[in-house]
């Protein structure tokens, strides 16, 4: 003991030139930057806290910016995350300015480029410590190189939010360096500076309490010179260890009132505190698996079941601090009890809500470690801390990497524990826009896997939004339940009234959506008896009223009985709370439901001011705008919505109807394209992007190959199997490919389904044209001349057709000679079908009427009444040229006496007899001797 004394006054006495001074300072920075530097200038936010400072709901951050409230940041009655932590919130307030001033938005490499600073000044303060408990300079500089680099310390450096880390710990080494000088020589100034700092640090993270033992330690420590020591040397470590205690009493109130304790059994806890230092001993000395969360509840039943092996490793750590001090090396033994101090959880097993198990605790325990590695031996401490720094820098490089963006932290997380329901739903959060069904079934695991009802309220809240986003109203409903139990599981909470309310009137709506209204009218009954005067509790009542009072149209009487009420609720509502969100959304859409127009966009506005992140009262300004045609109007309510709130599904298809509505299409399809991402199976929202797809592809539908139109066909008949348009483009294509009697049968749809469209018909009857012509040069003629006369009938006044009727009076004029020839030689029934084909390709020249009637006639007299119609054919064919008919009245003449009806052929011979001017003599007075005259 006597060498143990002797030694420890001989390093008590350390002259301030053996100080580490500007050489440390830039080696530290140095290091720091190498290993960390890569990451941190790659690193995104995380969606794990930094949320809450940068974006989207840093409510705080944004009143102290934008109104000048740092209250919000100072005033204990605020909480961040449920804590009050002013000096690490301040801090990250700095970076939020700044990156708001400089880039207008987040500026991620600003702040972690902060973080890197901070740490290595952070071991800087640690190496001067080091230096005046008696190390020399650059066994100090090697301890807190070793500290600065260990890989457990990346979540502290690299993660945005744990700031506080790094605060505490740079606040905590000045605090004690100041008790140390003091004690070395005392001096007004490092009493002052030690309670400062002692009580900064406590209000930068509330780990700092551990100077409630570390501070009168290490004061005792180097109070021993030459053995003695007074009160006086001491003193300013007792009086941090006073303020320690103080903040951590308010520390624990703040937590008491925010709900952050748990009701667990003091002795609960105290069992599962050395598994929790055996947790920490071997994550300090083996860093794998190394993990940023909170343990759940199997992780504390292990720490519980390995009590036995942590009071053997305290044993055995203690002991070995007793003999390290009884060989004479004071400053190693007093580095293992510190560690020891430092490792005890007061932060979580008192006053918090759980052992603590995340790599951030070792911050303020790694430091003595170092000090007991480099003080074991004066030469070989040093050169071991050196040696230590590559291996350990290589594997904190490596770990680095897991924090340069929330997927790859979670993921990582996940390797070190499988079942953590926190990892996967944060990792659900970060993949969901690339990844939807993964992120899906990782929540729906997570709800499998959770232990404590917050967590598995999370998971099925965030089910009920996934499927309610989607569309899927049932599987939302079925969620929403679960959702409630959860939530209720949470009623011993002090904060949880608001939680539950959330759930019950979340379920409520989305059960009222799936008809479920008995079940709704529960919900809501029992939040209204819960909170009766809650304005979340009125608006939701309010609603309730104006979806059953409201017509088809949209509008409701004013003076109804429900618009009275609603008003009265919503009254209610808004003098409790002016600015509440649900009930300023609520008066809107009852304002916008009676056509108070301009009060409904005032109170839309006041809503989406209030809270920008919800995308209702966004979405209630750009429908208010579509309405009206102002689409310009539309679209910036709904792009303002959208930034606050990504790829939320009811903003983006707004956005692409008031894009469409302007007429940019490109736009409007992106958005569409992103709406159906979330909500695939939305018919309308399908039709509308096949209608812009279509509507797009029409100016250029020509100069398109034909396998880009099937493409644009298939996506377009996946969006929309019976748009209309679909028709003209795969005809377009198969006539590209020549396939003329597919592109015909789709043309004639198109034409049918759009009558109003010409396009249609002039591409079926240019369609037809080109098959003839294809058919005329393949040497199938009769097949070529209907297709011609299906040009010539389908044909429109834009479409030249000289050409096919030459071609086709020229077949008439071979089938009518080949009619007379065959009638000639007695084949009258091929001389039928010459003249039938005649009247097929040239129906206005009716001169084969007559020759096909005679050709029935001489075949069949049964067949005569058909020779007759043929005949009056003829007669109207003659008459409508401008010829003279007496031949075809004639043959009528005949056919009828033949057919028994002498009376109507008298009748029909004398009426052409009495209006004829011009006629043929023979054959007018053939007509005279059949009728009896002369």
């Amino acid at each position: 003991m006597t060498t143990a004394m002797t030694s420890l006054a001989a390093t008590s006495s350390t002259p301030r030139a053996s100080l580490p001074g500007w050489s440390a300072l830039l080696l530290l920075l140095a290091l720091v930057g190498v290993v960390f530097g890569a990451s941190a200038w790659r690193a995104d936010y995380l969606n794990f806290d930094d949320n809450l400072f940068f974006g989207p709901d840093e409510v705080e951050f944004r009143a102290a910016y934008e109104e000048g409230d740092f209250g919000a940041i100072l005033d204990p009655q605020r909480t961040i995350a449920n804590a009050y932590l002013p000096v690490s919130h301040a801090s990250l307030f700095v970076d939020y300015a700044l990156g708001r001033a400089l880039t207008g938005g987040p500026a991620p490499r600003l702040a972690h480029l902060h973080s890197l600073l901070l740490h290595g000044l952070a071991a800087f303060a640690l190496a001067r410590l080091l230096g005046r408990l008696g190390l020399g300079v650059w066994p100090a500089v090697a301890g807190a190189a070793a500290f600065a680099l260990h890989p457990a310390l990346c979540e502290s450096v690299l993660w945005a939010s744990s700031r506080k880390d790094l605060l505490s710990g740079l606040l905590v080494f000045c605090c004690l360096s100041a008790v140390v000088e003091h004690t070395h020589r005392p001096r007004r100034w490092a009493a002052v500076a030690a309670v400062l700092c002692g009580g900064l640090a406590v209000y930068a993270k509330g780990t700092a309490v551990v100077l409630v033992l570390l501070a009168p330690l290490l004061a005792w420590v180097a109070g021993r010179r030459r053995g003695k020591w007074s009160f006086g040397r001491v003193g300013p470590g007792l009086a941090v260890a006073a303020v320690a205690v103080l903040a951590a009493v308010h520390h624990a109130g703040i937590a008491a009132s925010e709900g952050a304790l748990r009701a667990v059994p003091m002795t609960e806890r105290l069992a599962q505190v050395p598994g929790a230092w055996l947790h920490y001993a071997t994550t300090a000395a083996w860093p794998v698996g190394l993990n940023v969360l909170y343990p759940e509840v199997q992780t504390l039943a292990a720490f519980g079941a390995r009590a036995g092996w942590g009071v053997a490793a305290l044993i055995g750590v203690l002991a070995a601090a007793i003999w390290v001090w009884r060989v004479g090396r004071p400053l190693a033994a007093t580095g293992l009890v510190a560690a020891l101090l430092a490792w005890l959880p007061f932060n979580t097993a008192w006053p918090a809500s759980s052992i603590a198990a995340a790599d951030r605790y070792l911050y303020l325990v790694l430091p003595w470690l170092a000090l007991a590695v480099v003080a074991w031996h004066r030469r070989w401490g040093p050169v071991l801390a050196a040696v230590l720094v590559v291996p350990l820098g290589a594997v904190a490089w490596q770990r680095g990497q897991a924090f340069e963006s929330s997927e790859a932290l979670w993921e990582s997380s996940l390797v070190a524990a499988p079942e953590n329901a926190v990892a996967r739903i944060n990792l659900a959060i970060e993949i969901l826009p690339r990844e939807p069904r993964r992120a899906r079934a990782l929540v729906e695991q997570a709800v499998e896997d959770a232990r404590y009802p917050e967590h598995r309220l999370r998971a099925t809240a965030f089910l009920r939004d996934l499927a309610w986003q989607a569309g899927r109203l049932e599987e939302a409903g079925r969620h929403a339940r679960h959702a409630v139990v959860a939530a209720r599981e949470l009623a011993d909470r002090p904060a949880a009234r608001a939680v539950i309310l959330q759930a019950e009137l979340s379920g409520a709506s989305m059960l009222r959506a799936n008809g479920a209204d008995d079940e709704a009218r529960q919900l809501l009954q029992a939040a209204a008896g819960r909170a009766p005067d809650d304005p979340a509790v009125l608006a939701f009542e309010a609603e309730w009223l104006r979806s059953e009072a409201v017509g088809a149209d949209g509008v409701v009487d004013p003076q109804a009985t429900a618009s009275q009420r609603a008003r009265d609720l919503l009254d209610r509502a808004l003098a409790a709370a002016p600015d509440h969100f649900d009930a300023l959304l609520s008066r809107a859409r009852w304002q916008r439901a009676r056509g108070e127009l301009m009060s409904a966009f005032a109170h839309f506005r006041r809503a989406a001011q209030r809270e920008p992140v919800r995308p209702e009262a966004h979405i209630g300004l750009a429908d208010l705008f579509l309405a009206t045609g102002d689409f310009q109007a539309a679209e910036e309510a709904a792009r303002r919505g959208l930034a606050e709130r990504l790829d939320e599904p009811n903003l983006l298809v707004r956005l692409g109807l008031a894009l469409t509505g302007q007429g940019r299409l490109d736009d409007a399809e992106q958005y569409y394209e992103r709406y159906l991402r979330v909500r695939p199976t939305d018919a309308a929202v399908r039709r509308a992007l096949a209608s812009v797809l279509s509507t797009k592809l029409m100016p250029r539908l020509f100069q398109q190959t034909a396998e880009e139109l099937d493409r644009a066909a298939a996506r377009i008949a996946a969006l929309d199997p019976e748009h209309a348009k679909l028709w003209l483009i795969r005809g377009v294509a198969a006539r590209q490919r020549r396939e003329f009697t597919a592109a015909i049968v789709l043309l004639e749809k198109a034409a049918e389904l759009m009558p109003e469209r010409e396009d249609p018909v002039r591409l079926l009857a240019e369609t037809h044209r080109d098959r003839g012509y294809a058919l005329l040069q393949g040497g199938d003629t009769e097949a070529a001349l209907d297709a011609f006369r299906r040009f010539v009938d389908v044909g429109t006044p834009d479409v030249d057709q000289e050409a096919v009727l030459g071609i086709l009076r020229t077949h008439w004029g071979r089938h009518e000679r080949a009619g007379v020839a065959a009638f000639q030689r007695g084949a009258l029934a091929a001389a039928e079908a010459a003249f039938r084909r005649c009247l097929q390709l040239v129906p206005a020249q009716r001169s084969a009427c007559l020759q096909l009637g005679l050709a029935i006639l001489e075949q069949d007299d049964a067949r005569a009444a058909e020779a007759l119609q043929w005949f009056e054919e003829a007669e109207a064919g003659q008459v409508a040229a401008g010829l003279e008919a007496s031949l075809p009245v004639l043959y009528q003449v005949q056919t009828l006496q033949r057919l028994g009806r002498a009376e109507e052929a008298v009748a029909r011979g004398r009426r052409y007899l009495e209006a004829v001017r011009v006629a043929r003599p023979s054959v007018l007075q053939r007509i005279r001797d059949a009728v009896g005259d002369s």
